[in-house]
Order: C-alpha cells, then sequence, then structure tokens
C-alpha cells in the first residue's frame, strides 16, 4: 500500500530529498517568473471562455497547488491553452447564451455576469476535474 501511495503522490518521493540551500533560490525565481507570465494569461483566457477574469485568477492559483503534490514533471506549466478557453466558452453559450446577463470590459470583450452561465460553467469544470483525477488514477 506504501508503494502505491508514493507513486500516486510523487511528492512524498522528492520532498524529503529536497535541498533548500541549491533549490529554493531558483525555484522561488521560477515560481515569480511563471506567476507574472500566468496571472495575466489565464485572465485572459477566462474571458476567452466568457467568463469574469476573476476566474483566471482562480486558475491561475488552484492548477499549481493540485498539480504540486501529484504532478511528476519539475519544468511542466500548468495552464489551460487558449484553444481550449474558447471550446469551453462555444460550449456554455450554447446551454446559456452570454446576451442573457453580460457585461463589457473597456476592451469591448464581451462576458457573462449570469449566475446561470457560471453555474454551468462551475459544472462542466467539475465534471471535467473528476473525469481527469479517475484518469490519472487508473493511470489512462
Amino acid at each position: 500500500i506504501c508503494k502505491t501511495v508514493l507513486n500516486k503522490v510523487p511528492v512524498l518521493n522528492w520532498l524529503p530529498k529536497y535541498n533548500v540551500r541549491e533549490d529554493f533560490l531558483g525555484d522561488v525565481t521560477a515560481g515569480l517568473t511563471v506567476g507574472v507570465m500566468h496571472i495575466p494569461q489565464d485572465m485572459a483566457y477566462a474571458m476567452l471562455a466568457g467568463l469574469p477574469p476573476i476566474f483566471g485568477l482562480y486558475m491561475a492559483f488552484i492548477c499549481p497547488l493540485i498539480y504540486f503534490p501529484f504532478g511528476t514533471s519539475r519544468h511542466a506549466a500548468i495552464g489551460v491553452p487558449p484553444v481550449v478557453s474558447i471550446m469551453y466558452g462555444s460550449a456554455i453559450n450554447k446551454l446559456v447564451p452570454i446576451e442573457t446577463g453580460n457585461s463589457t470590459t473597456s476592451d469591448g470583450v464581451s462576458f457573462s455576469t449570469n449566475p446561470a452561465y457560471i453555474g454551468c460553467a462551475m459544472a462542466i469544470a467539475f465534471i471535467i476535474g473528476i473525469m481527469h483525477f479517475f484518469l490519472g488514477a487508473f493511470r489512462l
């Protein structure tokens, strides 16, 4: 059982061997660099999906926190590609049209503030997350 847990949660393997003196400064620098790039990028991707930019901030912070214990690559930058954001917004827009409650930013980009649209987006994200969890758990 212990070996199975170590295989499913890789952080338990490398964290005890982590060398703070040699690696911490580089990791903080890399984290800040990736954060500076990902935060505005993820806010824009949320708007591509038709959601308010705050949901991009949630994505920018929560995705790496979930990846931290379960991820296997030291060099992966976690995020959503813009094509996925556009497809996601298109799928939600078919269920709940964005015109039923929209807001416009100063740049003329529309995003929905309709609770039904946001709830639909959250439900789809939850279902996709559950599917990814089981795909990872069963190594599919």
